[in-house]
């Protein structure tokens, strides 16, 4: 019987890994490729209403780029499930890329702010805060029926609020199943890293994430 039960402890830590490592996984591939898909989806829509091949054809540079991206996503992914934001790329500038392809591509308003020393925040914060952006910009485009997006980054030394607002329909009117993935990546995310995670959905869709941080 104690034989079973010291077999049976290494084994739960492995299962709870696996867990762990599956849900991770998840989150990596929604994330890094739906938004991608998005992208591709808003182009081949602009070139089937385009009247002009001079534009048409922009879009469809536009497609190849993100098809190319997204093969290098899909091969990072791979190579490390958990990548981080990129060592070499500060996150001010992840972050400002990443709001102005969205800008890009749809006919969203955004209104984006970064508070404080946000290139100092820790890696894994400002790894998820960088998912949060990503995954709130893709529900807003796909499911909210917006025309306007407004996004804060506040970085403290000793706290790290993230907050995005949208003036849409609420995403919980809309397709239910995809709509629960991506909040619910969105908040396993915070609370892994011991913070907190609310959504509002009462004249649009409202997003606060609070990170506390310890010295």
């Amino acid at each position: 019987m104690m034989n079973a039960r010291l077999e049976q402890q290494p084994m739960a830590a492995v299962n709870d890994e696996l867990s762990s490592f599956h849900q991770s996984l998840a989150r990596e591939l929604h994330d890094e490729l739906g938004q991608e898909l998005i992208l591709i989806k808003l182009f081949s829509e602009r070139i089937l209403r385009s009247s002009q091949l001079g534009a048409a054809q922009e879009y469809a540079q536009q497609i190849l780029c993100t098809l190319d991206k997204t093969h290098q996503q899909v091969r990072g992914l791979l190579q490390n499930i958990k990548s981080p934001v990129p060592e070499d790329v500060d996150f001010r500038q992840q972050v400002t890329e990443l709001v102005a392809q969205w800008q890009a591509s749809s006919q969203l308003e955004v209104s984006f702010s970064l508070e404080g020393d946000v290139d100092a925040m820790p890696r894994d914060h400002a790894h998820s805060i960088y998912r949060l952006l990503q995954e709130g910009l893709t529900n807003v485009v796909r499911h909210a029926q917006a025309t306007a997006v407004t996004i804060t980054v506040c970085y403290a030394p000793d706290l790290i609020q993230f907050a995005l607002s949208d003036n849409g329909r609420g995403m919980s009117s809309a397709s239910g199943q995809r709509i629960g993935l991506g909040l619910t990546g969105m908040r396993d995310r915070v609370l892994a890293l011991g913070g907190q995670f609310e959504i509002n959905q009462h004249a649009g869709t409202h997003i606060n994430a609070l990170f506390p941080l310890v010295n």
